[in-house]
Order: C-alpha cells, then sequence, then structure tokens
C-alpha cells in the first residue's frame, strides 16, 4: 500500500484521499464489528429504600458478573437500571451482595447483610423489585405481574463470601 502511495500515479491530493479513505474504511469495520455483538436482552431491576431504611448499598450480579449497584440513602430513595444481557436463555442465575442500615424498635442503628441468591426466568423486558422481607432476612428479586418468573435459591452466594466483594 505504501509504494502505490509513492509512486508518480497519484497525485497529492489524491494520496490525502486514499490514506484518508483507508483509516474511515478501517474504523467503519472496527464499529461493524462491535455494533453486530450479540447483546439484545433487556430487563430493569427496581430497588426502592424502605422507610425503616437508613441506608444500602448493594450489588447485583448477573451469571456470576456484576451489572449494577445501587446506593440509596435519604437523598436517593429509588433508583432503577436496565441491566443488557447477551442473547437470553430461558433463565438466568443472579446473587445479591451488600448491606441495609435500618432503624430498630429501639431507634437504633442495626446493619444487615445482604447475601442471596436466585433464578429469573425468561427476564427480557420485564421488571424486576429488589424485595426484603420485614425482618430484613431475605433479600431477593421479583416481578409482581409473573410470580412464577423468579425462584429465590436456599442458602448464601458464593460471589458474596469472596473478599473483593
Amino acid at each position: 500500500m505504501q509504494t502505490l502511495l509513492n509512486s508518480s500515479i497519484f497525485p497529492l491530493k489524491s494520496k490525502l484521499l486514499l490514506k484518508w479513505w483507508v483509516g474511515f474504511t478501517l474504523c467503519l469495520m472496527g464499529t461493524f464489528e462491535i455494533s453486530t455483538t450479540a447483546y439484545s436482552a433487556e430487563f430493569i431491576i427496581k430497588n426502592q429504600k424502605a422507610p425503616q431504611e437508613i441506608s444500602e448499598s448493594s450489588t447485583v450480579y448477573i451469571d456470576g458478573k456484576p451489572v449494577a449497584h445501587f446506593t440509596l440513602n435519604d437523598t436517593t430513595k429509588e433508583i432503577s437500571k436496565t441491566i443488557t444481557i447477551p442473547d437470553i436463555t430461558q433463565s438466568v442465575s443472579y446473587d445479591l451482595c451488600g448491606r441495609i442500615t435500618i432503624r430498630n424498635a429501639a431507634g437504633q442503628p442495626e446493619t444487615h447483610e445482604i447475601n442471596s441468591k436466585g433464578i429469573l426466568y425468561s427476564p427480557q423486558s420485564k421488571t424486576f423489585l429488589a424485595i426484603v422481607t420485614a425482618d430484613f432476612k431475605y433479600y431477593y428479586l421479583a416481578n409482581p405481574e409473573d410470580p412464577n418468573g423468579h425462584k429465590v435459591l436456599e442458602g448464601h452466594s458464593n460471589i458474596c463470601l469472596s473478599p473483593s466483594v
């Protein structure tokens, strides 16, 4: 290519135009490769601060990869995040990790660990709510319009137990 450009067949203006065209074409090819990656399924996770919550910091993992972080407090009482995942199969696994600090009945701050796991069935185009039980013992994702769209698994998540979380 360089030899062709240095020959006297092409005037200087044509050489510059050809260099620009080759660079532009390579740029487009790179863009095309990125844009054809098969990320097509999306769903929403919505998290709201409970009235007795002081604060919450939690991370959602889908199939072992972190996809959303939520920080709730008196300033930010609700967050919705759109999650994009590769072409959907029938289900994806999720893990929820973090901490919730509440004000207990005696008025004292009390911190609870978030450490749970589950499965979302056909999550595409759905909204899942981050739910915590009244005793702040269980934390899970659920879709109120599809009660069979999720399953909470027994035990703790191995992801939450790792030192990096």
